[in-house]
């Protein structure tokens, strides 16, 4: 993994001096930013939700296994559950629990562990591509010593954070000489910046930043994209929530049978029940959409370059593709902008919705 040269960091944030009380000039800069992070924020979202799933999928395993034992008349010694199974457990009469069989709270661990959850390099890339955005704001916004220094250092987390998990992602050390020459570059851009209240010498540096890190951004959501292909995440929240549909029907169903609920009580189960079927019903397309979005951000930075390389920091180009960013936020936020974005024909077939034939 690549190692940053602080030193060139301190010289770049050495240069810098006090800036002009007088904010940027107008930009599309943090608009672009703004629109990166919001999208990026999905990704975390389908782990974490996956996470959550995954946990509450064994909880009721556990419940519905108490819920056999008790009609049963089998409590394997008065426990349903037990803490360990190297642990003595007992239940509220002293008596020691039959740990063999038993589910524990051991057994219920997350598809990715809370405590290792930053060390999946997929995440970790993400918050790079995030970092990346949060600093290109940052930067352009800029209108002291303090706040430039602040955004120099989420740049430099970034960058190197990209590298590190393009690294990870693609197995491939082949460019590490590159990246360093792209650190020299942005950094010496970076202290200009600080030689000269100018507005030119900051959008120098930024025409300079975005102009570098772009083959980093391609390569990383190139990776990211291939890692996304492999829906790992997909088919557990499949998996998932197929279990938790037919639970939560059979559950109402039996409660409804049983005279358990009033009107108030039915429409909020039937409400629960809709939202976890949306999810369930939206997966593919969403999935879909998921892989489409880090497409999109690695065409939009391309544009983006392609115009401040012009010299261009604000324009009509830099604004559609912030507006195809913010849309392909809403379809990953809205179950109903997601089916809405369906060019072509809509189909809900095996309770799965799919879009054909777009254009």
């Amino acid at each position: 993994m690549t190692k940053i040269k602080l030193s060139q960091y301190v010289i770049a944030l050495g240069a810098i001096t006090v800036l002009s009380a007088c904010s940027s000039t107008s930009t599309q800069i943090s608009s672009y930013g703004a629109a990166v992070e919001q999208l990026t924020s999905q990704i975390d979202a389908t782990i974490n939700e996956t996470n959550q799933l995954s946990i509450d999928y064994k909880l009721s395993r556990i419940a519905e296994q108490s819920h056999y034992g008790a009609n049963k008349d089998s409590s394997n010694g008065g426990c349903f559950i037990v803490v360990s199974q190297i642990t003595d457990n007992v239940d509220g009469n002293s008596n020691l629990c039959t740990r063999i069989g038993l589910p524990t709270f051991e057994d219920i661990t997350p598809v990715i562990p809370e405590n290792e959850i930053k060390s999946l390099y997929l995440y970790k890339a993400n918050k790079a591509l995030q970092s990346y955005a949060q600093s290109l704001q940052k930067l352009n916004d800029a209108g002291s010593a303090q706040e430039i220094t602040s955004a120099t250092i989420k740049l430099d987390s970034s960058l190197v954070g990209l590298y590190t998990q393009y690294e990870a992602l693609s197995g491939d050390t082949t460019y590490n000489e590159d990246f360093h020459k792209t650190l020299d570059i942005v950094s010496g851009s970076i202290a200009a910046i600080g030689r000269s209240v100018a507005e030119a010498k900051r959008r120098k540096a930024l025409k300079t930043i975005i102009k570098e890190a772009d083959p980093w951004i391609i390569r990383v959501t190139k990776s990211m994209e291939q890692e996304l292909n492999n829906d790992h995440f997909g088919k557990l929240k499949k998996a998932y929530e197929q279990t938790s549909l037919r639970e939560l029907f059979t559950n109402y169903n039996d409660l409804v049978r049983a005279s358990k609920l009033d009107k108030q009580q039915r429409k909020q189960m039937i409400n629960d029940i809709y939202e976890t079927w949306k999810d369930y019903s939206a997966r593919e397309m969403k999935s879909n959409a998921l892989v489409k979005a880090v497409e999109k951000i690695r065409v939009s930075h391309n544009t983006l370059k392609s115009e401040v390389s012009k010299d261009i920091f604000a324009s009509s180009e830099i604004s559609n593709t912030v507006s195809e960013l913010n849309d392909y936020y809403k379809q990953l936020d809205s179950f109903h902008e997601l089916l809405a974005s369906c060019k072509g024909i809509l189909k809900l077939e095996d309770e799965t919705y799919t879009c054909s034939n777009e254009g």
